[in-house]
């Protein structure tokens, strides 16, 4: 759609409002992880749902093997990833984190670590 149909259809209010809520972002962030990733040739897809431990899965094709992503965005420079609340034990934890921070322009930096580097920075 269009930027001008969107300006016509929603206020400057509603943009801002629909523009941080979480779950926008949160989907905001994961399609714009599955588009890099597409870009690079990378066969990947999303999950839905909110109990879920992995938002993108990548597969290889060739080898058949397949990886977990797990996504968070954010507008600030702040995350919360519920790391320990979620992966304290022996769970299904994703293979990949990818941070992505959308600044103040709308342009997305994605800041990738595998699950390990994620659990040393929350020491």
């Amino acid at each position: 759609m269009p930027p001008s149909v969107v300006k016509e259809l929603y206020s400057r209010e509603t943009m801002a409002k629909l523009a941080t809520e979480k779950s926008f972002l949160s989907l905001a962030g994961e399609y714009a992880v599955c588009s890099e990733l597409q870009k690079l040739g990378v066969n990947c897809s999303l999950t839905y749902g909110n109990q879920k431990a992995t938002d993108v899965i990548v597969l290889n094709e060739t080898t058949k093997e397949f990886r977990r992503i797990e996504v968070k965005t954010s507008r600030s420079k702040r995350f919360v990833t519920g790391f320990f609340q979620k992966y304290y034990d022996d769970r299904i934890h994703p293979d990949y984190w990818v941070i992505v921070y959308i600044d103040e322009n709308n342009l997305s930096h994605f800041y990738i670590m595998t699950h390990q580097e994620m659990g040393d920075i929350q020491m």
